[in-house]
């Protein structure tokens, strides 16, 4: 654990890679209310929409526009709201192409701190987008940029666990945790309850007391077990074939 200065994330743009509608919130609902976002932007891989729901078309619309107005509260608009709308628990099946379209953005958007979900083994959309933006750090894609990982959920000893990371074994990445004021806790849940078809699910047990972030890791995926504990069978699902994919798609836009 340590001190975090939250002012040296006001340099440059931020990003905030969300998986689904309502992460940005769960994650850092607090750390968003403690700086200026006037240059944050947010980029949602997926709909939180799974692909044989009724009503997919009109559920992926209720969800957008939930992030819309939950972010509008923190100062963030429409316009910097960017969403990719994979199908809810598919983007591990896309990681290819979302390496490709997530890349350019990044590129583009030029930030100078990223977050994003760390691996967690709670939702495979969250893993995907740890294991995507792993395989970029990994080629030095980010540069001068700083990367961080924030907590969600996971799952330890086959028990759900709320707002921590998965144990570390590697010493030299520091974690930080915060702990929001009264005001900030009530502020946090004012943006989850915006997400209001989310009732009833995951969303109804946070805010937890506290957020985490860290550094994020530099661990090669190869398809194979991890030698590293830290990981265990964390990226075993992720086989030669996609990894092999996901950096030739890393170089084509890095060619452009």
């Amino acid at each position: 654990m340590g001190a975090l200065d939250f002012k040296q994330f006001e340099k440059g743009n931020l990003l905030v890679l969300a998986s689904h509608p309502d992460d940005e919130a769960i994650g850092l609902g607090v750390l968003l209310q403690r700086i200026s976002t006037k240059r944050v932007h947010v980029l949602y891989l997926c709909t939180g929409v799974n692909r044989h729901h009724p009503n997919a078309t009109d559920y992926t619309a209720l969800r957008q526009q939930e992030a819309v107005n939950a972010m509008a509260l923190l100062g963030i608009p429409k316009e910097r709201l960017h969403f990719l709308n994979c199908v809810n628990r598919e983007l591990a099946q896309h990681l290819p192409e979302a390496t490709e379209v997530v890349g350019s953005f990044i590129r583009k958007l030029a930030p100078r701190n990223v977050f994003a979900p760390a691996y967690e083994g709670g939702h495979p959309d969250h893993d995907a987008t740890a294991a995507l933006v792993l395989q970029l750090h990994n080629t030095h894609f980010f540069g001068a940029c700083n990367v961080f990982e924030y907590t969600l959920y996971n799952v330890q000893n086959d028990m759900g666990r709320l707002g921590g990371f998965l144990p570390c074994t590697l010493s030299h990445y520091k974690e930080y945790l915060y702990q929001p004021t009264k005001k900030e806790l009530v502020f946090k849940q004012r943006l989850l309850d915006v997400f209001d078809s989310q009732k009833g699910g995951i969303v109804d047990h946070f805010p937890v007391p506290y957020e985490m972030i860290r550094p994020a890791f530099q661990v090669p995926i190869t398809g194979d077990k991890p030698t590293d504990p830290t990981f265990g069978e964390a990226y075993m699902h992720f086989n030669s074939h996609w990894v092999n994919a996901c950096y030739s798609a890393i170089g084509k836009f890095l060619r452009r």
